[in-house]
């Protein structure tokens, strides 16, 4: 369980990552995934352990 949550807290990294450095669309489609969404799978993650 604990690796598919790190693996889908990377993936979302990630991917806000390669939307900032592309820069190409509009901020609000880089920006699909807030902060607040990664804080979430990470609280999630800490609650199924």
């Amino acid at each position: 369980m604990r690796i598919r949550c790190i693996d889908a807290w990377k993936s979302a990294h990630v991917a806000g990552q390669r939307a900032r450095q592309l820069q190409t669309m509009p901020v609000n489609q880089t920006q699909k995934m807030p902060v607040s969404e990664l804080t979430g799978i990470d609280r999630y993650c800490n609650k199924r352990g």
